[in-house]
């Protein structure tokens, strides 16, 4: 899986939000500055990023991706769960715009994802250990204390940590490691295995 990177205005590549390809972007400004409407007030700096991967665009005010309004966040893994998947993308849908509740939505796609593959502890730390005993690499299980999901420090339901966007790209990523390594990965096999047969 290749490494996500948030898209910034100030990046020549980042990871398109249509195509989810790491890609340079072509910017284009669409007027030095423009008026967005009576209630606005300030001018406001346009642009347009073009993905020169899949030729999508992008519509910036300032420094914020305004279009797509989703997407932001790494393509999901093939055979996520559906309310795990829900929860992705909800998190992705406001990843650019709140940080915090990005990650909140992410932490709790974790507990889902947990249920789904069958862990029954009573905290998210006896969920982690149950699925390294199954197979999840202990480096994932580290990863997880550091950005509070499990361990001293962990948030915990209900609550809203000070998040900011390395970390929502962090748990995007152990989203999508945990699905690989978990559900997407034995499922390979086991096709393989009866291509075999």
């Amino acid at each position: 899986m290749s490494k996500y990177v948030f898209p910034k205005k100030s990046l020549d590549a980042f990871s398109c939000p249509h195509c989810g390809a790491y890609a340079q972007q072509m910017w284009n400004p669409w007027t030095d500055s423009a008026r967005l409407g009576p209630l606005s007030g300030d001018a406001a700096e346009i642009s347009v990023s073009q993905c020169m991967y899949c030729s999508n665009i992008g519509i910036w005010i300032n420094d914020r991706m305004c279009y797509p309004d989703t997407g932001c966040g790494l393509v999901p893994a093939a055979g996520m769960p559906g309310e795990v998947l829900s929860l992705y993308h909800e998190a992705a849908a406001v990843a650019g715009k709140s940080p915090r509740s990005a990650a909140a939505l992410l932490r709790l796609a974790v507990q889902h994802l947990c249920r789904d593959l069958g862990a029954v502890g009573y905290t998210m730390d006896e969920d982690i250990q149950h699925l390294v005993i199954r197979g999840l690499p202990e480096k994932i299980e580290r990863l997880f204390s550091k950005v509070k999901v499990t361990g001293n420090g962990a948030v915990f339901p209900g609550q809203i940590a000070d998040d900011d966007r390395e970390t929502v790209e962090i748990l995007f990523s152990l989203v999508n490691l945990m699905v690989e390594y978990m559900i997407h990965g034995p499922g390979e096999v086991d096709r393989i295995y009866r291509q075999l047969r």
